[in-house]
Order: structure tokens, then sequence, then C-alpha cells
């Protein structure tokens, strides 16, 4: 199994999926659930979190809109989704400053 490296979005620790009767396997960060595409091994699985993870170009708003559908899918509620939004904006502009 190869490392991975820590989510995109928040930093946070990634963690190993798996739908054993459909043979499917992804990797989902452990705090804001945000997920890496689905693949039939789990070493792909891996490369896909890891290419994910090294191609996000500082975009607060692309790493916002995925924030939020990953809030939206974890738990339906779509105030978390628009909580990670303003917390991705407020970190953005601290970082203009």
């Amino acid at each position: 199994m190869s490392e991975l490296k820590p989510c995109p979005f928040c930093g946070g620790r990634p963690e190993r999926m798996s739908h054993t009767c459909e043979g499917k396997y992804w990797v989902r960060c452990s705090v804001c659930t945000a997920r890496g595409d689905w693949s039939d091994t789990e070493s792909r699985g891996d490369r896909l979190w890891n290419r994910r993870a090294a191609t996000v170009d500082g975009n607060v708003w692309n790493a916002a809109i995925d924030a939020a559908g990953a809030c939206i899918v974890a738990d339906g509620n779509p105030i978390v989704a628009l909580e990670k939004i303003n917390q991705l904006r407020k970190e953005s502009e601290a970082g203009d400053e």
C-alpha cells in the first residue's frame, strides 16, 4: 500500500474504504469526508486520492464546492456545507492579508 497524502481541503487524515460486495475501493477524509473516485483496486484508489491531493491549485472556491458537496452527502445538512464554505472563505481572506 502506498502512503496517502493528507486531505487537500482540510488537511485531515485519509482512510481507505471499500465496498466488498461490489469490489470498489476509495479513500476519504476522516474529518470532512471529502472522497476520491471509486476504483476497482485499492492501489488505484490510493493513486487517485494522491493525485487529487497533489493537484489542488489553492483555489479556495474549488475546495469549497467539493467540501460543501462532501458535507451534504455526509449528513444531508446544507447548513454544515455553508459553514464550511464560510470557513474556507475566511481562511482565504486571512491568507491575502
